[in-house]
């Protein structure tokens, strides 16, 4: 009885995301149209299906009046049932605006329209593979993560100052939710867990709240599109004013995760962050990497709560190693704040000097 009604919920669950994704199949065809462009007929398809996030694809074909010829395009269409749709649209215009539009090789997809009355953001589509698909020859793939680094390096140095701070209490309430699950979930690491994570959150409120820039938030291997030397990001909800390793941090964390679930171990991924780090660090300004390792420490936990909910049974193991690894990055960072503060203060004197 009880795995008919568990059946039941996952099936009302499936047809809700489905009659979500459905009700944006059928845009104004002047939606999708820009830059002398008229669409005169498109095809929807949807990609994923969610109740916060359902995302389409628009296929359309007209009539190109700059060139005089017929065109055929991608759109991608996401539906905003959590996020603010419009918020986002916003930040992808001031972007697009501030050097990420095409032809640059380090770019955003053209924000097209915000619909909302449907709650639908339209946007050109992403060209290239996902930095992911690369991430089980990570050797390989330096010269698009070297690409990855200037995209995001290129970011923190924008002008755009208008959007919100992150929340002093974002972070710390975010780190105490994943606690409470896995302290719950894994009680033979309740200690442990409640250890790293207190730390975590002691070392970001020792950060420097006046040191942000715009970050992406959401900033990972899943989000980047790599075509030849051109780099595209995708996916701005999180989009934020915060301390710059926020980002640097999360993709670090992310790569590492994403690796290690596939190659069984962290090392694999080790020439792949390096090479990242190594072209941020050229690029950016001094002290920037300082708090990266507590950010990296931080993805870990949230990385181990969304497995070991998902599947506890299979990812509970994967808690004692993950929490090894957090550790070493906890001991990496234990003074990275006073670093930090010290490296700018040095700064400072070598100006005045």
């Amino acid at each position: 009885m009880a795995g008919r009604t568990g059946g039941s919920v996952d099936e009302a669950k499936t047809m809700a995301e489905r009659s979500l994704a459905e009700k944006l199949m059928n845009p104004p065809v002047s939606a999708l149209s820009r830059d002398g462009k008229t669409v005169r007929s498109y095809r929807a398809g949807v990609i994923k299906t969610s109740m916060s996030r359902p995302i389409l694809r628009y296929t359309v074909t007209g009539f190109d009046r700059e060139r005089g010829a017929p065109f055929r395009a991608v759109i991608i269409g996401k539906g905003y049932y959590r996020y603010d749709g419009a918020e986002t649209f916003g930040f992808m215009n001031r972007l697009w605006s501030e050097g990420f539009a095409e032809p640059d090789r380090l770019t955003i997809p053209e924000p097209i329209a915000y619909l909302p009355e449907m709650r639908l953001l339209l946007q050109s589509q992403a060209e290239g593979k996902a930095l992911y698909d690369y991430i089980d020859n990570p050797g390989e793939a330096r010269g698009a993560v070297r690409l990855t680094a200037r995209w995001l390096a290129k970011l923190h140095a924008t002008g755009v100052t208008d959007a919100p701070v992150l929340p002093p209490d974002f972070e710390e309430s975010k780190l105490r939710a994943y606690k409470e699950m896995l302290m719950q979930i894994c009680p033979p690491h309740a200690r442990r867990v409640e250890d790293f994570t207190e730390h975590i959150i002691s070392s970001l409120k020792a950060l420097d709240p006046r040191r942000v820039v715009p970050t992406h938030g959401d900033f990972q291997p899943k989000n980047v599109y790599v075509l030849r030397d051109r780099v595209t990001v995708i996916d701005f909800d999180r989009f934020a004013l915060a301390h710059p390793a926020r980002d640097l941090g999360h993709f670090v964390g992310q790569s590492m995760t994403m690796s290690c679930a596939r190659a069984g171990s962290f090392e694999a991924i080790g020439p792949w962050n390096a090479a990242f780090l190594e072209e941020y660090a050229r690029l950016a300004p001094p002290g920037a990497l300082a708090a990266m390792p507590v950010f990296v420490a931080r993805t870990f936990m949230e990385v181990l709560k969304h497995k070991i909910f998902l599947d506890p049974a299979k990812n509970a193991r994967l808690l004692p190693a993950w929490l090894d690894e957090c550790e070493r990055w906890l001991g990496k960072a234990h003074d990275s704040p006073e670093a930090e503060r010290g490296e700018s203060r040095l700064s400072r004197r070598e100006s005045e000097a």
